[in-house]
């Protein structure tokens, strides 16, 4: 029998190798390891039965007799749905991808070995109190539980059809792979360092007057809604020097950078209305996260009671309780907060001995840590990781070499505070819950059942003894080292504010004169000043209107930028046709991101040839090399400025400058396109969203059935709908509380990782027309919801 399960198996992959999948045996296997939803079911460790209802979309509402046994089915349910995506993001963190996927993703697998937060969650386990390890434990033995409820091969096994394919087994689950998943998402929150690379780099070329106007960090359009803090006490040294180049030159070592741009998405709307600017006289929140679009689903929704809790909302697979969501009292949405956490130090290294670094008490022994990666169908690799006192060594250069401290790689800072934010039911048990929040820092946006609204930032941020950690800095001194985080009291926060409305997009949440420095690094204002200014509308609002909000696709920027286009041709009396063309699209435009319509793209095509246009001047061909969120806003700041030092010798003015860029940027259209007509080009076209699935990337033969391609999608990276082909927004969220159990929420494609369920992409035709689903969460409206009934029972 194992004879002819190897023979079997050797068939199977010499067929996908040569291009060609058996959809017989495929269909059926991913049948088979679809979960039950209805009946009873005997799972080793549970203490007490507990009861699952799910809705027409498989939400499962889960109701157990203790909090052990909630979080035990929590994982259970899970690793139904999701056991394959919980083991590929827990490969991710651990850098153990090329192990099942191939050669092709070892240099992935190095950077995450590089990192080390593998490491970091085995020894954060270790100082977690016994009450969060219990919780993560409980939820280890439920997600086991599936595992072991399908023996055998995964070849015919119950488990995702995407073991079989790639013929392993996944390991047993630990307490510190959940803890690794969280650190996989601070990771993709929070990898800053790139672009302090690309601010050196660019800084370093254009000389500081013009790096001042290319790296902004306000604008007229900013809406900071933190409440003033105390000043913090510190020496008045520590508070004026700012670092706003590198201290000395990097020389070499940035030359030695490959260009960055982190262009990709990077955003997330939250905002909640006091019952004064409501229909019901009640709260109303609303959340939708952006992140990296991916088959499955990012998030899992799902509602947890037990007599410690009772909470619905938006989960991470591998992860126990509810990250966003709401309970009986309290509700909460969250987007990134865009602090600083990651400084890059230059370290000396002894050319002599480099086995030797400066520090400040002179040569020291850098830490040398040696990982092996095992690459399927290869080879072991064995890879060499450096470690400095500020952390591993993340780029090198002959006897210089780049370090990286970043709060995720601290242990002892990392808690697992969800319980206690989940149970919390007043403003002051929430901001006691995120008062040791360990995760990635974020804008949290509450409101409450007693009318009451408010915000506040949670996390932790470095104060450092001099400067802001902006660029580089020399690491053999203690001048830029870090002394203490900010206080919890010194995040910003706001209760009531008499305007009845907050908000954040990831924007400056601060005013000038806050006392403590979190970041230089805000997103361009454009979101956040259109959510207000719909907000602010003379009307009372209901659930259908903030769908309607986080559905808008105006671009302030684009808008902006069509008219200085318009503004510009009108000193011209004549047009070439193309030129003619294009402006004729923007005749008229309403500056919103249709996918239908044309102007987007002839703007979105403009743009970047006026940047170049800009920066090859004085950065040449690197010029790409500039990357900045806030890039719009130098953008406008320099066309209604209009300052000399930036038109480049070959215009006579700015209008001369926006004419040929529209020009240039036209005719790339038509090269890309090969449109006879430019009016009759789509922007949709150019935003098909697409759900990557990393086996169906892998192996193409396999991309129809486990990646979605989506249809033309409206929106932009610069409206409130962000929208890009492989990311924008991961879910949506909108909380009533007039009725709780008319709440909204979904996901993009849908609750199964199963590609074979019906529930694998059931919510993608309504996440795409900014539709929502009501979100029972009282007991008569699960009931009344339920199709599908399951006892798990204890064996």
């Amino acid at each position: 029998m194992a004879r002819a399960r190897k023979v079997l198996l050797v068939l199977l992959l010499v067929v996908l190798l040569v291009g060609g999948v058996p959809a017989g045996w495929l269909i059926w296997r991913a049948r088979r390891a679809l979960p039950a939803y209805d009946g009873q079911l005997a799972v080793a460790g549970l203490r007490q039965p507990v009861r699952v209802l799910r809705d027409e979309r498989a939400v499962p509402h889960l109701y157990a007799a203790n909090l052990d046994d909630l979080v035990f089915a929590q994982g259970y349910a899970h690793a139904q749905e999701r056991l394959w995506q919980m083991d590929i993001l827990r490969r991710t963190v651990r850098g153990e991808l090329a192990e099942i996927l191939g050669q092709h993703l070892l240099n992935v697998d190095k950077d995450s070995r590089r990192l080390g937060l593998g490491g970091v969650a085995d020894r954060a386990v270790e100082t977690l109190d016994p009450d969060a390890r219990r919780l993560l434990e409980a939820y280890a033995r439920g997600v086991n539980a599936y595992i072991e409820s399908s023996p055998g091969s995964p070849l015919f096994s119950g488990l995702p059809v995407e073991f079989a394919l790639l013929h392993y087994r996944p390991e047993p689950w630990r307490p510190a792979d959940s803890l690794a998943i969280g650190l996989h998402m601070y990771r993709l929150l929070y990898t800053s360092w790139p672009s302090e690379l690309a601010r050196a780099r660019v800084s370093e070329r254009v000389g500081a007057e013009r790096a001042a106007d290319l790296f902004p960090t306000r604008s007229d359009l900013d809406h900071p809604i933190a409440q003033m803090v105390p000043a913090p006490r510190l020496p008045r040294r520590e508070r004026v020097f700012v670092a706003r180049r590198c201290p000395h030159s990097l020389g070499e070592i940035l030359a030695g950078v490959a260009p960055t741009n982190l262009a990709g998405v990077a955003g997330s709307n939250n905002w909640v209305v006091a019952g004064s600017r409501t229909a019901s006289g009640r709260p109303l929140l609303a959340d939708d996260m952006h992140l990296p679009h991916g088959a499955p689903s990012i998030w899992f929704l799902n509602h947890l009671k037990s007599p410690e809790v009772d909470v619905i909302g938006f989960s991470l697979p591998g992860i126990p309780l509810v990250v966003v969501g709401h309970n009986q009292r309290v509700a909460w949405g969250v987007t990134n907060l865009m602090v600083d956490t990651q400084d890059l130090f230059i370290e000396q290294f002894d050319p002599d001995d480099p086995s030797y670094y400066m520090t400040p008490t002179g040569w020291q022994k850098v830490g040398r840590r040696l990982e092996h990666i095992r690459v399927r169908g290869g080879e072991t690799v064995d890879f060499e990781v450096l470690e400095t006192r500020h952390g591993p060594v993340v780029h090198e250069d002959g006897n210089q070499k780049l370090a990286l401290q970043w709060t995720a790689r601290d242990p002892a800072l990392l808690r697992f505070s969800l319980l206690a934010l989940n149970q919390a039911g007043n403003w002051e048990e929430f901001t006691r819950a995120l008062r040791d929040w360990g995760w990635a820092p974020q804008n949290f946006v509450y409101a409450d059942a007693e009318g009451n609204i408010g915000y506040t930032g949670a996390g932790r941020i470095p104060r450092r003894r001099t400067g802001r950690g902006e660029v580089p800095v020399p690491g053999e001194t203690t001048r830029y080292d870090w002394i203490e985080f900010i206080p919890f009291e010194g995040l910003p926060h706001s209760f009531n504010p008499p305007s009845g409305i907050l908000a954040t997009a990831n924007n400056r949440v601060v005013p000038d004169g806050y006392p403590y420095h979190l970041t230089d690094r805000w997103i361009s204002p454009s979101r956040i000043a259109r959510i207000f200014a719909l907000l602010e509308e003379d009307k009372k609002f209901a659930p259908k209107d903030f769908l309607r909000i986080q559905g808008d696709v105006v671009s302030l920027p684009d808008r902006f930028l069509a008219g200085q286009l318009i503004a510009a041709a009108g000193t011209v009396p004549l047009h070439p046709p193309d030129r003619a063309a294009a402006l004729q699209t923007l005749a008229g435009w309403n500056g919103e991101m249709r996918a239908e319509q044309a102007a987007p793209l002839v703007l979105e095509a403009t743009r970047p040839r006026l940047m170049e246009e800009l920066l090859r001047p004085h950065l040449a061909d690197d010029w790409e090399s500039y990357s900045w969120f806030m890039a719009p806003v130098f953008l406008e700041n320099i066309l209604r400025e209009r300052p000399p030092r930036w038109l480049p010798p070959k215009y006579q003015s700015y209008d001369e400058l926006l004419l040929a860029a529209l020009d240039r940027g036209v005719e790339q259209l038509r090269r890309d396109t090969r449109a006879p007509d430019l009016r009759r080009l789509r922007w949709g076209d150019q935003q098909r969203v697409r759900f990557v699935h990393q086996l169906g990337e892998r192996l193409p033969v396999l991309r129809r059935w486990f990646s979605v391609q989506g249809p033309a999608q409206s929106g932009s990276r610069y409206t409130v709908k962000q929208t890009y082909r492989t990311s924008g927004v991961s879910q949506r969220m909108v909380v009533n509380f007039a009725d709780l159990d008319a709440s909204l929420m979904n996901l993009t494609l849908g609750e199964s990782g199963h590609v074979a369920s019906p529930h694998y992409q059931d919510q993608l035709e309504a996440w795409l027309a900014v539709e929502s689903f009501p979100a029972p969460f009282t007991d008569p409206a699960v009931e009344r919801a339920a199709r599908h009934t399951q006892h798990l029972l204890p064996r």
